[in-house]
C-alpha cells in the first residue's frame, strides 16, 4: 500500500539465471532503506530484449520486460 523506489545490481549466476541485490524504500517503519534480493530467469526475445521472471526477497513474483546490453 506504499510507493517504493529501489536500486540494485543484477549479475548472472548460471546461463539465464541471475541474482539481483539492492535496497528499497517504503517497507520498514523505522528504517529508510531495506536490503532486498531476488533471483530471476530471463527468457530472451532477441539480442537485447527479454522477459524476466523474478522471485524472492521482498518480491513475491514479478514478470516484466528487460533490456540487456
Amino acid at each position: 500500500d506504499r510507493d517504493s523506489q529501489h536500486i540494485g545490481y543484477s549479475f548472472p549466476l548460471y546461463r539465464s539465471i541471475g541474482m539481483t541485490v539492492g535496497v528499497v524504500t517504503g517497507y520498514a517503519e523505522h528504517a529508510y532503506l531495506t536490503p532486498y534480493f531476488s533471483f530471476g530467469y530471463r527468457q530472451p526475445i532477441d539480442k537485447h530484449w527479454g522477459i524476466t521472471y523474478t522471485l524472492g526477497g521482498l518480491q513475491v513474483i514479478n514478470v516484466g520486460p528487460s533490456y540487456h546490453w
